[in-house]
């Protein structure tokens, strides 16, 4: 860096494996660590049982901050190209830590028998998750696997991916808000999962997602909140709220549920409900299906309706997007045409689902509660008054403790000279979005530019008038619970020539030379050299002058300087001003 700080770190990590590795091991607890600056994951666990993390800390993680899987492979659904792990985790729980500036996954976690619908009773809650999957940039924060586990009560931001992403059966996915994410993805979720009829009854239930954009307009734009991809089947979605996205709900399976949700501002399609995509198992017979599940009567006892659906004819064809239930929910000031296909209207349930401009039914919507007012119409059928809104997002003491905004580039002081300025700070836990203020004074009263921006940076058009501007950052974090907005310091800097240079003819064949020091506050020495071309290029002559040049302070060249005169034989003078081998401004023509 530029700028001497004496009490600046640099750390490099050389550990590409974990931190900790735990493999058949039983009751452990790790709790109020910080695990930060690692090339690899900080801990990796298999065949475990018991194991509890809880107020700690995970940041600078180069991979995966937490894994846990397993060694033994599922016989159920084998051939699925995403295939489970059997025994891999029970009774683990991973709660109320922050997990921020993560390379890939912030938590996977494996656990339960999908071959006998063991569940495993893992649970992620109540943690932070803010900017994972940052450099292996399809990788979820959480990756979901197994039979019976369950993610509550999280707060999930920024993030280029999904915020979840989840196989197997009978998980819980409920009491989260999810915001910033997908943001530099298309064709995925911030909820997803797909292309399987094995794996079947998760719940998807009172999560707030919101600000569901990408960074950059995408041309596909296909990012709905929750994704049931390539005839996933059996899922249900029910009580949440969605708020700002494109898409609300996107399946083309069979046998999906999503009822008594309320979406606000869906920007291109409500319940996008195609008419059917190719599950990759190819179970969608009969013939085939029993090859794919350990013990079959164990699932037609489970999921009461899946033997009908499996020996039925219909099944077969799965492009009628079939069985699937849509009802009760509420749609407000959406701009996206509803996308419900027409075979789901003759072949499912679709009832009492409401469009509304009125945004005066929510209780509070200028600070996020778009719980439904019990004097609505709509109270019936979605959350209401009586559902107490605190429930959602993270409920234990755990908390943002905002980090500051560090300005990096342009330094304080700095002396640059462009067009359009590279402005770097660093990334803030807490912050999923900053606004950079650039200002020709210190009040920020006389403005020159202002910019929201998800990242560290930002490219901003600045004159090159030797002005000293200012500019500052503020960070901004738009949950619901989190919501505040910090500054960060105020930093200063010159941009324009360091050193300036007029010059001209005169009538007696002499040249008036006149340099300005704009840039160098302890004032400059230079040299000025004149140099006589003859038409052909060549060099005839060069008077070199040194001087000192005072800090904003015009220094006329004179004779007493240097010989000004110029040759009769010159076609051509230029002006140089260097510092040794430096030159400090571009060259000036005379003739």
């Amino acid at each position: 860096p530029p700028e001497k700080n004496e009490s600046s770190v640099l750390e490099i990590s050389k550990l590409k494996g974990s931190m900790i590795e735990i493999k058949e091991a039983d009751n452990i607890a790790f709790e109020g660590i910080t695990f930060e600056n690692t090339r690899g994951n900080a801990v990796s666990a298999q065949n475990v049982e018991n194991i509890t993390i809880s107020d700690c800390t995970f940041k600078n993680i180069g991979v995966d901050a937490l894994s846990f899987t397993g060694t033994a492979l599922a016989e159920t659904d084998k051939n699925y190209w995403q295939r489970q792990n059997v025994d891999a985790a029970y009774n683990c729980e991973v709660s109320d830590n922050i997990f921020f500036n993560i390379g890939g996954h912030a938590v996977v976690m494996d656990g339960g028998n999908v071959d006998t619908l063991t569940p495993g009773n893992n649970v992620i809650k109540n943690n932070i998750f803010n900017r994972c999957a940052q450099t292996i940039k399809n990788y979820e924060t959480i990756k979901l696997l197994g039979c019976g586990n369950s993610i509550l009560n999280n707060n999930i931001s920024c993030a280029s991916f999904s915020a979840i992403r989840h196989y197997g059966n009978d998980h819980v996915i409920s009491y989260n808000e999810i915001y910033n994410v997908i943001q530099e993805t298309d064709d995925c979720g911030a909820i997803y999962c797909g292309r399987n009829t094995v794996q079947r009854g998760t719940v998807i239930s009172y999560n707030y997602l919101h600000d569901l954009y990408s960074t950059e307009e995408l041309p596909f734009a296909h990012q709905p909140a929750i994704y049931w991809d390539d005839n996933q089947t059996g899922m249900k979605a029910e009580y949440n709220i969605i708020k700002d996205a494109k898409i609300n709900i996107y399946t083309n399976g069979v046998d999906n549920n999503f009822s008594n949700n309320t979406s606000i501002n869906i920007k291109k399609t409500n319940m996008d409900i195609k008419n059917g995509g190719a599950a990759s198992n190819a179970n969608t017979e009969q013939s085939t299906f029993a090859g794919h599940i350990a013990n079959e009567s164990l699932y037609f006892e489970k999921y009461a309706n899946l033997s009908d659906i499996i020996s039925s004819a219909d099944i077969t064809a799965p492009s009628l997007a079939k069985y699937n239930i849509l009802k009760d929910n509420l749609n407000v000031a959406g701009t996206g045409a509803d996308g419900i296909g027409g075979n789901t209207q003759t072949y499912g349930t679709v009832s009492n689902n409401t469009n509304s401009s009125d945004m005066s039914i929510f209780v509070d919507a200028a600070n996020q509660d778009y719980r439904v007012k019990n004097s609505s119409a709509y109270a019936a059928t979605v959350l209401n008054e009586d559902f107490d809104i605190e429930k959602i997002g993270v409920v234990s003491n755990n908390a943002f403790n905002t980090e500051k905004v560090t300005l990096a580039a342009p330094f304080n002081g700095e002396k640059t000279n462009a067009d359009k300025i590279h402005f770097v700070w660093n990334y803030a836990l807490g912050a999923t979005s900053y606004k950079i203020t650039v200002a020709k004074d210190a009040n920020f009263e006389n403005i020159v530019a202002s910019k929201e921006v998800f990242y560290n940076y930002a490219d901003i058009d600045v004159e090159r008038d030797s002005s000293r501007y200012y500019w500052k950052v503020e960070a901004r974090n738009t949950s619901r619970e989190f919501a505040a907005s910090w500054q960060s310091d105020v930093y200063s800097f010159v941009n324009g020539e360091k050193i300036s240079v007029t010059a001209g003819l005169n009538a007696d064949n002499t040249v008036s030379v006149n340099v300005i020091n704009n840039f160098y506050e302890d004032g400059k020495n230079a040299d000025v050299y004149i140099a006589q071309y003859d038409g052909g290029g060549r060099l005839l002559a060069v008077n070199k002058a040194e001087v000192a040049l005072d800090y904003m302070t015009e220094t006329v060249l004179t004779e007493n300087d240097v010989d000004l005169s110029i040759s009769s034989q010159a076609a051509k003078v230029k002006i140089f001003v260097w510092e040794g081998e430096t030159p400090l401004a571009d060259p000036t023509s005379v003739k």
